[in-house]
């Protein structure tokens, strides 16, 4: 891995930080690639969302009235992607889940992923079966080969969840 990139909760992540325009994202192509492909979509609230697709190892990100709002990304050979003292894909599931469930203080379950609003962020392959709040949830194990996980940043306002969807969970994984 050539870069590390630091989750900034509520901002951003790396060098990339919601409200750039693209034209700036662009900048980062050294490191991100061209974009490979863009496409259109339009959100349950109506918008319209302009996604740009990079390298496989860089993230998605997704532009909703001229401004970066959403970034996803997975596991990468190109960036280590850490928060606090972990790096989400490389340390233990266990260790991510609860470094950043302390630091989001609540923990939601949500369509077979995992939200923590207060860091602007979710969390989808971690976890595969959730536990009623205060047991821990089933994790992924290191070795199964059925999930891709990775993590999603968006926009404090421009979340697509609704809150009375949420199930609250356990913010620590042991």
């Amino acid at each position: 891995m050539s870069e590390i990139w630091i989750v900034n909760p509520g901002k951003g992540l790396g060098p990339l930080e919601f409200g750039m325009t693209q034209a700036q994202v662009a900048e980062f192509e050294n490191v991100m690639g061209p974009i490979d492909e863009t496409t259109e979509e339009t959100l349950p609230d109506g918008s319209l969302a302009i996604n740009e697709f990079r390298d496989r190892g860089t993230p998605l990100c997704s532009f909703q009235r001229g401004v970066l709002t959403f970034l996803s990304i997975g596991q990468s050979d190109l960036i280590d992607i850490r928060f606090q003292d972990v790096s989400i894909f490389s340390d233990d599931p266990k260790r991510v889940y609860s470094t950043l469930g302390r630091a989001a203080g609540a923990v939601f379950w949500h369509h077979n992923s995992v939200i923590m609003p207060s860091l602007g962020l979710e969390l989808i392959g971690f976890v595969i079966e959730y536990s009623p709040k205060g047991k821990p949830p089933v994790f992924v194990s290191r070795t199964a080969g059925f999930t891709w996980p990775e993590l999603a940043l968006f926009q404090p306002g421009r979340e697509t969840f609704k809150e009375a969807h949420l199930i609250e969970i356990s913010s620590e994984a042991d």
